[in-house]
């Protein structure tokens, strides 16, 4: 059993995927050029590189940066959308809302995520023998809180 400790934000707590593939999307610039040879405003679209589609429909999932804490130590741990979905029972669309692509500063956390931290789960983690000598884990499922 481990105590979430805190939630680290600067890398921000969701990111956008593809609907389709639910592969991470690209932010790439735009390479739009006019008649005249001179390149327009310099803007952004999304890709998704797995499905060769430019601006696919856009899906916010999960990556929750987890200090956790034992009677061992601490450790850090990714959760993606499927464990985080476990531990906070709900979608990340709806945490997000309609206007995800706004939320500029990661610092930005929410309240249903604040309310992780202090709360006691049992992860049930993957070591296979690369993460050994690596220190990388796979966090397999959260299996319940007290």
């Amino acid at each position: 059993m481990c105590t979430i400790a805190a939630i680290e934000s600067d890398m921000g707590w969701y990111y956008l995927s593809c609907k389709v593939c639910s592969k991470k999307v690209l932010n790439v610039p735009n390479d739009n050029i006019d008649e005249q040879g001179d390149e327009d405003e310099m803007g952004f679209h999304y890709y998704c590189v797995k499905c060769k589609v430019k601006n696919p429909r856009l899906m916010p999932r999960y990556k929750l940066h987890l200090v956790v804490l034992d009677n061992t130590g601490n450790s850090k741990f990714l959760l993606f959308d499927a464990i985080a979905m476990q531990i906070l029972n709900h979608l990340c669309n709806e945490l997000t809302g309609s206007n995800f692509e706004e939320m500029q500063d990661p610092e930005d956390i929410l309240l249903a995520l604040k309310d992780l931290v202090g709360k006691n789960y049992l992860f049930k983690i993957g070591i296979e023998r690369l993460a050994l000598r690596e220190r990388i884990f796979s966090t397999r499922m959260a299996l319940t809180r007290s």
